[in-house]
């Protein structure tokens, strides 16, 4: 179960089965509560999308405070909507850069991921020793760049799918990612929303792509959690690149091992 929440300075949604790890600080931004304008207001994270720079550290200033870490640890990699998964433990920021999932397992190593409407899932094991977040559009999901964080988890740490917990937060949900056929076709049938019932048109159901793919991962149902809010149908609380028409912010989702 998610729930919006201010406690820790910025309203964000924080997942309850991630909540229950010892040791483990995470949280989905929302676009409330910054300092940027325009098609950017108000908490845009991203310095990437046109926003002014200034306010864009000034925002990530903000969630660095909420998170108890200094601002300059707060940094997106130019995500590519592809599967290379990165261990931020050893590898220099530029070497990151190309990736869309990144695991760590040292302590005050935040892990974070951009979105305007792609999946932002973030994974943590039960005793909260690793974390992973990851970016997810649609040919990320393809790629399968979950299933790869979760064996590159596994591979790092030794923990087990069966003892790690993820969460799925706000993303396009099926009721508006209206795709062609030629990515339709890509996806399996049961996650295609029926064309005939919806006057000729095909929606995809990322979320539950994301779901059986967790699931095949060995990660128990009850320790996957699901954001049901859309970000096109909420884009009034969260960024969404369809529903602002590519000009637009981007929200993180981020998590970390305590000290």
């Amino acid at each position: 179960m998610f729930r919006l929440t201010s406690e820790t300075g910025l309203p964000m949604l924080r997942s309850s089965l991630l909540d229950e790890l010892p040791g483990v600080w995470h949280g989905f931004t929302t676009r409330i509560g910054g300092v940027s304008a325009g098609s950017f207001a108000f908490l845009n994270l991203s310095l990437n999308v046109g926003d002014s720079p200034d306010a864009v550290l000034q925002n990530r200033s903000l969630l660095a405070r909420s998170a108890g870490i200094s601002p300059e640890m707060v940094t997106l990699q130019a995500q590519q909507h592809g599967s290379d998964v990165v261990l931020c433990d050893s590898v220099s920021p530029e070497a990151a850069r190309r990736a869309d999932a990144f695991i760590a397992t040292r302590e005050a190593i935040p892990v974070l991921v951009g979105t305007a409407d792609c999946l932002p899932v973030l994974l943590a094991s039960e005793d909260g020793r690793i974390v992973a977040s990851i970016h997810a559009g649609w040919k990320g999901v393809l790629a399968e760049v979950i299933p790869r964080t979760v064996t590159a988890m596994q591979t790092v740490s030794g923990a087990r799918p069966e003892s790690m917990r993820a969460a799925i937060g706000p993303h396009i949900r099926a009721c508006c990612f209206e795709v062609g056929d030629d990515v339709a076709h890509q996806f399996r049938k049961e996650h295609v929303v029926a064309p005939h019932a919806r006057g000729g048109k095909s929606y995809v159901d990322l979320s539950a792509v994301a779901v059986c793919q967790l699931a095949d991962s060995g990660i128990a149902a009850k320790n996957i959690d699901i954001s049901s809010t859309c970000t096109v149908c909420r884009h009034d609380l969260f960024f969404s690149h369809r529903a602002n028409g590519g000009t637009t912010g981007r929200t993180v989702a981020m998590i970390m091992r305590r000290r």
